[in-house]
């Protein structure tokens, strides 16, 4: 059909006014509306215009006001949307009006949650807003500037609002500060939008020289605060991070901003996307710490208006073109000298400065030296004349001799010499208790109960020691009130080198004091954290690269890990193996695959591995999956989620457009209708296409068996059809509905009752091809029907209802209200109860004969599209939450659950209750064995 509008806009009659003035603004613009009030003919069938004008349109606006949503505008949105499936060129978009809710207080509706809105709640003069709907209804972007498209960040104490942690004591007041702040402010605003500004060294590679103080000082400046009104977002990347990495670092930053679990992404480039949209209007400043590739940086480019980024990085190279790099190497002589006389009497300036001289004015020795004379005169008693000179001997001794900066050997030299006079200062015990550091990661928070364990202290002596430690400056961070340290790499970097070889056996050491009494890793505590997160690292450390690859085959330690860390540290094991084991790397592409559903629900690993690997052959997945099988309630017959070697597979062949409706024959057949416009007969026990059905001219909605192999099916053209399945002929077409057909039954071998989008039913006779009778009473839409005996049926609509009807009169016995959605499904149990699915959520378990409901399934979180019986007392049902879940009706709970590729759309379960058949809106047919216990 020919597009005829730009915008349909979908409204509540409430709002219409507001509406009306969009619309005219959007006339004004170049853009063609269709609005009910100007365009429906009187005298003229409203629904059916509606249904075109729809079709006629490239866009859906979905208007939200104060009220709440009509059950027309809930049709509308949902015709706007099935659009969408077919045609991933058409776009509905929510438009906030002025009164509407707070998206952060009160939840959009289910069907928008992931779309980007239009924000006119400041009012229908707002151009910015406007100029968003623009850029929605044309396809493009807006660039810079606000309107909406994510939550609003709640009004907080600034404290709450940023990540950033405050420097240590003595800091002090360096030139280059008062460059960055004026880079990053400018009279109370950014000196541009997306300013970039990047505290790097002209010494690439060489760290120490206070980078990442700066950036915690600048944090804490009123002027920064005052520019960046909505918070201070710090990640630190470092030098062995990765792509999941990365991903984990933005994901961890959508958690902190939102202030919930962040969805799981496929690519870092996706994860910054969704960042970048939650931050539009915000004004915000990101803090990316410690960068050594530009591909840290890139995520964060294209920053709206009003925020900022600010990179510390050892190579200038991997800042933005567009940054402004501000070089931070050596102190001047007086900053320096106020960084080693810091905390320290006044006078002796003159050695002072001769002091920091030798150190090269280098802020890692001068902060180290610092605190040994700190030490020597508040302990020791030493005045500052004699600790000076207690100073200067001491790096003599150590062969420390003036040194280039420019020159990394002569630093590194520096650096050790300098650090060995701080653990000199150290018992030969405690050395050796610092030496052991070196086996944990940097840029990691080590808890310091972790490191009790690991030295065998008692509780409390551990944190004694890391203060001492942090008072000769010998660690980076010591956080007293989160109980964690954190060690600078370059003076990790110094105890490596000196412990050699001896580093391997000190990895040993830590597994061997870590692992379980049980001898299993899966067994470790899942509150320890670090250990879960490093655990490859220190195998890798030990030699020990087998037993972790064994590890990584093993289905409860994946469970185990997954539950202590995430998706993304679990898949982060992987990349140590990948290039070499082709069964770690399946494994890995698949859990990556995964990782949107195990983000949510870490309990369908093993279903998630088996729908993917179930095909693929090698030693370490076949002990996977054998150990993944018996968990399965729902059990794949093939491996019926994409695969981690390939694209896109359909399970053996399949629908070309999204699957709509499914239904069983017999014990060998199901037969499938799709928005492809055909129907296609499988072989329940291969999965194979036995026939494929054409002959509708729209897409089909609904079918259901008739003895004798044959079917009754119902599409958008209006029409139903008669088939024989062995031959694929169409044995009759019924017409008589005035709107698209979107449900059929079969009450007997002469009767089957169907439901349209014309608010209708119509009973047929199934030899004749003639209606019996009408049945009329929905307020809109009847999207599903289900016989309950040769007397009744009970139908669905988008009206919220369920009507139960006496076929042989045409009357309604009772309505089923409750529901606060469209109703998609329903499904019949023993005749006296059902079952029905809605755009709610939710299912409702309905008295037939009372019209009570007797209780809500809760669990999906979407739309949920249909529904079937598995037995009298159990049901599955399919979402657009991508899910099948298997529920018990009397206890209300969820026996079991899959998720799957695509939304799910159709479900239905042999008579034996063995076999789920389930289409999505992929087009693929899946078939999967139900295991449940008697």
């Amino acid at each position: 059909m020919a597009l005829k509008y730009d915008i349909f806009l979908s409204h509540s009659s409430a709002d219409k006014p507001a509406v009306e003035e969009i619309a005219r603004k959007l006339q004004a613009a170049g853009i063609e509306p269709f609005l009910d009030k100007w365009h429906l003919v009187p005298g003229e069938p409203w629904q059916e215009a509606l249904e075109e004008a729809l079709d006629q349109s490239r866009t859906c606006a979905v208007f939200l006001g104060p009220g709440s949503i009509g059950a027309w505008q809930n049709e509308e949105m949902r015709s706007a949307l099935e659009t969408r499936v077919r045609d991933k060129s058409s776009r509905v978009i929510p438009v906030l009006l002025p009164g509407s809710f707070e998206p952060r207080k009160e939840e959009l509706p289910r069907f928008l949650r992931r779309l980007t809105w239009v924000d006119f709640r400041k009012g229908l003069e707002d151009e910015d807003a406007f100029r968003r709907l623009l850029s929605g209804i044309r396809g493009k972007a807006p660039g810079p500037g606000g309107g909406g498209g994510g939550p609003a960040k709640p009004s907080l104490p600034y404290s709450y609002r940023t990540m950033a942690q405050p420097p240590d004591e003595g800091f002090v007041h360096r030139r280059e500060y008062d460059e960055i702040l004026e880079a990053l402010c400018s009279k109370g605003g950014p000196v541009q939008s997306g300013t970039s500004v990047g505290i790097t060294t002209a010494l690439r590679g060489a760290g120490g020289f206070g980078k990442t103080a700066l950036a915690q000082k600048l944090c804490q400046d009123e002027r920064v605060r005052e520019t960046y009104p909505d918070g201070i977002l710090w990640t630190t990347m470092g030098e062995d991070i990765d792509a999941n990495g990365r991903l984990s670092r933005i994901r961890d930053l959508i958690r902190w901003w939102t202030r919930e679990e962040a969805p799981a992404f496929e690519t870092v480039a996706a994860t910054g996307a969704r960042l970048r949209e939650l931050l539009v209007n915000s004004r915000v400043l990101i803090v990316i710490d410690d960068v050594w590739s530009s591909a840290d940086v890139n995520p964060f480019k294209g920053l709206g208006n009003g925020s900022s980024l600010l990179i510390t990085t050892r190579d200038s190279r991997t800042l933005p073109s567009n940054s402004k790099p501000i070089e931070v190497d050596a102190m001047v002589s007086n900053e320096a000298v106020s960084l080693l006389k810091s905390g320290l009497p006044n006078g002796q300036q003159r050695d002072l400065q001769s002091l920091a001289a030798r150190l090269g004015e280098w802020p890692l020795l001068l902060k180290l030296v610092n605190r040994q004379l700190q030490e020597l005169v508040k302990q020791d008693g030493f005045t500052l004349q004699e600790a000076l000179q207690n100073t200067e001997k001491s790096l003599s001794a150590k062969g420390f001799s003036a040194f280039k900066l420019e020159n990394e050997e002569d630093r590194n030299a520096a650096a050790d010499r300098t650090i060995s006079i701080s653990i000199g200062r150290l018992s030969i015990e405690e050395s050796e208790r610092y030496f052991q550091l070196a086996v944990f990661s940097e840029d990691t928070d080590i808890p310091i109960p972790l490191l009790e364990r690991f030295w065998n202290l008692v509780p409390g002596d551990g944190q004694e020691f890391c203060k001492r430690l942090h008072a000769l400056s010998l660690l980076l961070r010591f956080d007293r009130k989160n109980g964690v340290i954190r060690l600078h790499d370059v003076v990790r970097q110094v105890l490596i080198e000196k412990l050699g070889n001896w580093i391997s056996s000190l990895h040993c050491h830590l597994l061997d004091t870590f692992q379980p009494s049980s001898g299993l890793w899966a067994d470790f505590p899942v509150e320890e954290r670090y250990l879960w997160r490093n655990l490859t690292g220190h195998f890798l450390g030990a030699d020990r690269k087998e037993d972790m690859r064994r590890l990584l085959t093993e289905l409860s330690f994946l469970e185990a890990k997954l539950n202590a860390s995430d998706i993304n540290a679990l898949i982060a094991d992987y990349k140590f193996f990948v290039e070499e084991e082709r069964d770690l790397r399946l494994i890995c592409d698949a859990l990556q695959l995964s990782a949107y559903v195990l983000v949510r629900d870490p309990e369908q690993l093993a279903s998630q591995l088996f729908g993917r690997l179930q095909n693929l052959e090698g030693e370490g997945i076949r002990s996977l999956l054998a150990e993944a099988e018996p968990r399965l309630r729902l059990k794949p017959r093939s491996a019926n989620l994409t695969q981690p070697d390939g694209p896109l597979l359909r399970t053996l062949d399949g629908h070309l457009g999204g699957v709509k409706v499914v239904a069983v024959v017999d014990g060998r057949r199901a037969v499938s209708g799709s928005y492809d416009q055909t129907l296609r007969v499988w072989d329940l026990e291969t999965g194979e296409t036995l026939r494929t059905l054409q002959g509708h001219s729209g897409g089909v909605t609904a079918v259901a068996p008739v003895a004798g192999l044959q079917a009754v099916s119902g599409s958008y053209d209006r029409t139903l059809r008669v088939w024989d399945l062995k031959t694929g002929e169409t044995l009759r077409t019924l017409e008589g509905h005035s709107g698209r057909v979107t449900a059929v039954a079969v009450v007997d071998d002469r009767r089957a009752v169907s439901g349209s989008y014309d608010r209708t039913l119509r009973v047929w006779d199934l030899k004749a091809g003639e209606t019996f009778r009408t049945l009329k009473g929905h307020l809109s839409w009847v999207t599903a029907v289900a016989v309950v005996d040769d007397r009744r049926a009970v139908s669905t609509s988008c009206d919220r209802t369920l009507r139960v009807w006496n076929l042989e009169t045409g009357e309604t016995l009772h309505t089923l209200e409750g529901h606060s959605g469209g109703v998609n499904a329903v499904a019949v149990v023993d005749g006296r109860q059902a079952v029905s699915a809605s755009d709610d959520g939710t299912l409702r378990v309905w008295d037939l004969e009372t019209g009570e409901t007797l209780g809500t399934l809760e669990g999906h979180s979407d739309w949920v599209n249909a529904v079937a019986m598995v037995d009298g007392h159990r049901a599955v049902s399919a979402s657009n939450d991508r899910a099948l879940r298997v529920w018990d009706l009397e206890s209300k709970e969820t026996l079991a659950v899959l998720t799957l590729d695509s939304p799910v759309t159709a479900v239905a379960v042999t008579t034996d209750g063995r076999v789920v058949v389930a289409g999505d809106q992929s087009g693929r047919v899946h078939f999967l064995d139900l295991v449940l216990p008697e």
